[in-house]
């Protein structure tokens, strides 16, 4: 039962990091008319917007989403933090172990989407919304954000996610290497007494 809850908690962990990842990869924007959609996706600005009707739509769609994922969020951090706080004592270098281990099978998945991301982004599309989708090249929203702002921030988040599946690895390992020199000392100290 304990090396469930870590691993859950692994699973978890690497969940939190994924949708951190995708979160800070869209707030970098490039210019003031990207700012502006972002602010309105995150509840902040619902001024401004010069779009069609089927582009408002879409945005709005997506507007849900990222609310969605905002409260997936903030339900992953607060679980986390409760099975954390209850069950890990000695453990965490299996939590980190774990994160790494399921955070790797993310960056799979997210490297296989990333090679075919054409056919990932339709299918994306066509299983989530419901509203037009697709827009010509001299649409507002397409020029606001063009095809290529969506494979920049793929990189991004997948380089971000590597980093942090990376870090859980070496951290594991670290701290398996400071408990073993723990038990080494106190294996010497109590052979000295």
């Amino acid at each position: 039962m304990e090396k469930a809850k870590i691993m859950l908690l692994g699973f978890i962990l690497s969940l939190i990091a994924f949708l951190l990842c995708i979160r800070s990869a869209f707030f970098e924007v490039e210019n003031e008319k990207q700012r502006q959609i972002i602010d309105f996706l995150f509840g902040k600005n619902d001024r401004g917007l010069n779009f069609s009707k089927a582009e408002i739509e879409h945005l709005i769609e997506v507007k849900g989403f990222v609310f969605i994922g905002r409260i997936l969020l903030f339900c992953l951090l607060a679980s986390f933090l409760g099975f954390f706080i209850v069950s890990i004592a000695g453990r965490k270098e299996q939590l980190f172990l774990y994160g790494g281990i399921f955070g790797a099978v993310i960056l799979l998945f997210g490297f296989v989407a990333m090679l075919g991301f054409d056919q990932s982004f339709e299918l994306m599309h066509r299983l989530f919304f419901k509203t037009q989708w697709r827009f010509s090249e001299d649409s507002l929203l397409i020029k606001t954000f063009p095809y290529e702002f969506f494979i920049e921030r793929a990189k991004m988040i997948l380089f971000r996610f590597s980093v942090f599946v990376i870090s859980c690895f070496a951290i594991s390992f670290l701290l398996r290497r400071v408990s073993a020199v723990h038990r080494k000392a106190r294996y010497f100290l109590k052979r000295l007494s």
